[in-house]
């Protein structure tokens, strides 16, 4: 049996699910800030109702490993404490009946994604011996099967994204689930699956490391019987190989059954905890209003950025790192709607943080990076690659292999732009191998794109096809970046205008049409628009052509520095130019 966290929500447990979780943190952190001054209750209260609305209308992806994610880029390892939530209740009937399983039939077997330690009370419970395998340093200690063999005396727990006693062992952030599973551990998974019956509750498949794992051996086992609450996604059932049966059900009355079945256990229904509250109350509330501030910057909540980078910027509790750090967050809001306030932002935060550069590498390799990458957006080449050398100098010295992937893959990009495309492949190609080794999908997606793009440029349509297929595809799986994945539908379709697929391509670009409304991204839009307009017109639709050659026109000249990319004016005046011709009588 492989339960997820779907088991540890029904009382006494009564655990909150990813997403309740994720929200509670959000919130809370809000509200240390409140608290402490640095932000008006109102307004905090107003961002956050936004917030959830965003969600609910897809405007902002708030996908619980990625809110982790970048919520762990400044608290660190003390978010995790937050999590002792998961903790405060008592072991639930799932647990009970999940615990005397274990101890009564000997080849029963058992792993689980949850943090939590409901199971190991409900075992301890009933008098049973056993043993939690939660780390890698711990699957690797086992030198054979045996430790977890069935009818063993000792019964094996496999906690297979951690557990709450184990900090370095979880895997909740998106960093931490985007690494593929240990090759030690996905051996004792095969080991548990081969030739085996297999039922998996309370689990949603949503992971980037384990869900792969259980397709790629669900070949080797003898079934799997998926219980899904609600309508299974047919991402699922695409992606899993054989002899799957997913049942549409509530797993509380698959347990309750067993129980009736077999054990007859009693059970209460009480709980209330706040352990997430008691947690907030002991942080800095300007690392809680910062944390909040790179969280908007990245799920595209820019007024939950810039109001929460404004506070520390502000605040008099906030050091000259810090204030640098926010104005950076702030240049990163500003970059497509004001990019001339965003470069301010920048140089800003490289004056605070210049007299400790050297302490502070790879936070001025950061700055250095960013504003090489906005000097690109302006058309300023030389200077934009004289700052991402520099970046990219500070980023070894720091040895920060991310920001080495960022600064290569923009050097591509520019070389492109500047004529140089078969030179920019092996820029890219190294930005990917950087981003590889720190298991970085949203700079490993932008990559693939942006190799597409140099395969493009020369004329190699077939290998930019691939190249685009393949980062869309990570982009729609597991990096949850709207705007990029409007990016990424866009470019599918212009590859699919070149090679004369119009009907697949307007396919394509009407979903980054949709998307992209979703976003700030105006150039995306613009872009789309002309692109539509060419296939329509491929098409010898005149009506439906010249209406988007209308709202593309009209987009771009909103625009800043639209007409400052010299490819994108050629490749527009093109566009007029093929209408020209269509438009004269023959």
């Amino acid at each position: 049996m492989i339960c997820g966290a779907g088991i540890s929500k029904s009382q006494p447990a009564g655990a909150p699910d990813w997403n309740q979780l994720k929200l509670d943190i959000v919130s809370t952190l809000a509200t240390r800030a409140v608290r402490a001054g640095l932000v008006d209750r109102r307004k905090a209260s107003s961002l956050l109702r936004a917030l959830v609305i965003s969600q609910k209308r897809g405007k902002v992806t708030l996908k619980p490993e990625l809110v982790l994610h970048w919520l762990h880029v400044q608290l660190g390892d003390q978010l995790f404490d937050s999590f002792s939530c998961l903790d405060d209740g008592s072991p639930n009937l799932n647990h009970l009946v999940i615990a005397a399983l274990l101890q009564s039939f000997s080849d029963f077997s058992f792993a689980t994604t949850n943090f939590d330690r409901y199971l190991e009370r409900a075992l301890a419970f009933l008098g049973a011996q056993f043993r939690v395998y939660a780390s890698v340093k711990q699957y690797k200690q086992s030198e054979s099967y045996s430790h977890y063999e069935m009818g063993s005396r000792e019964i094996a727990v496999l906690k297979l994204h951690g557990t709450l006693t184990q900090k370095e062992s979880l895997r909740a952030t998106l960093r931490g689930v985007s690494q593929p599973i240990h090759a030690s551990l996905r051996e004792v998974i095969l080991a548990l699956l081969k030739k085996r019956n297999v039922f998996i509750l309370g689990y949603s498949g949503n992971d980037y490391d384990l869900f792969p794992t259980i397709a790629g051996l669900s070949n080797r086992v003898e079934s799997i019987y998926w219980i899904y609450h609600g309508s299974c996604p047919s991402r699922l059932k695409e992606k899993m190989k054989s002899n799957v049966v997913f049942v549409q059900g509530d797993l509380n009355d698959f347990f309750d059954l067993v129980n009736r079945s077999l054990f007859q256990f009693a059970y209460e229904n009480s709980i209330s905890k706040r352990s997430v509250q008691r947690w907030s109350d002991k942080l800095d509330p300007v690392a809680a209003a910062y944390s909040l501030g790179i969280l908007g910057a990245f799920i595209g909540s820019f007024p939950l950025a810039s109001t929460m980078s404004n506070a520390v910027i502000k605040s008099r509790r906030s050091s000259r790192v810090l204030r640098a750090r926010a104005q950076n967050i702030l240049g990163i809001c500003l970059k497509r709607k004001a990019p001339v306030r965003s470069m301010r932002c920048y140089r800003a935060a490289l004056r605070l943080i210049a007299p400790v550069k050297r302490q502070q590498a790879a936070l001025y390799g950061n700055l250095l990076g960013n504003l090489g990458s906005l000097y690109y957006e302006f058309g300023t080449y030389e200077k934009a690659l004289e700052c991402l050398r520099e970046s990219s100098q500070w980023a070894t010295k720091a040895k920060n292999n991310t920001l080495l992937a960022q600064n290569n893959d923009d050097i591509g990009n520019i070389l492109r732009s500047k004529g140089l495309a078969s030179q920019s492949i092996s820029y890219h190609r190294k930005a990917l191998m950087f981003a590889k080794k720190v298991g970085d999908l949203s700079i490993m997606a932008r990559t693939l794109n942006n190799l597409g793009e140099a395969y493009r440029y020369i004329g190699r349509l077939d290998r930019a096809l691939t190249y685009f297929r393949r980062s869309v595809d990570i982009k729609e799986n597991e990096t949850a970046d709207i705007p990029a994945l409007a990016r990424g539908y866009m470019n599918l379709g212009e590859i699919l205008i070149l090679k004369g697929q119009q009907i697949e391509a307007l396919d394509w670009l009407e979903k980054s049409l949709r998307m992209s409304g979703k976003t700030f991204d105006e150039v995306t839009k613009a872009r789309v628009c002309y692109d539509m307009a060419i296939s329509y017109l491929q098409l010898k639709n005149l009506e439906l052509a010249r209406s988007f050659l209308m709202r593309g026109k009209k987009l771009s000249t909103s625009i800043p520095h639209w007409d400052r990319d010299p490819h994108r004016i050629a490749w527009v005046n093109s566009i007029n130019k093929t209408f020209d011709l269509a438009s004269r009588p023959r």
